[in-house]
């Protein structure tokens, strides 16, 4: 996913992105938390558009775990806890 990002999305010369969700059933926790991190570290308004609510649930899940554990994303340290 990556490489993906880096690759196709980042590297764009236009500033906003949308991101098609259509046909998109699931996304692991895991997954879910790799693209938002690499969403913060991309320079794009990147939208979101036709996402399930299953999908959709999952980035929630995943957010509040962020938000809760005071997790910050910067391009140094993508993801850290703040307070370390």
């Amino acid at each position: 996913m990556v490489s993906f990002f880096n690759e196709k999305i980042c590297s764009l010369k236009e500033d906003e992105i949308v991101i098609d969700f259509k046909d998109i059933e699931f996304i692991s926790r895991s997954s879910a938390a790799e693209y938002l991190k690499l969403r913060e570290e991309c320079n794009k308004n990147l939208v979101e558009k036709n996402m399930p609510n299953e999908v959709k649930s999952m980035f929630n899940i995943v957010e509040n775990q962020f938000r809760n554990d005071n997790f910050t994303f910067t391009k140094e340290t993508p993801c850290e806890i703040a307070e370390c």
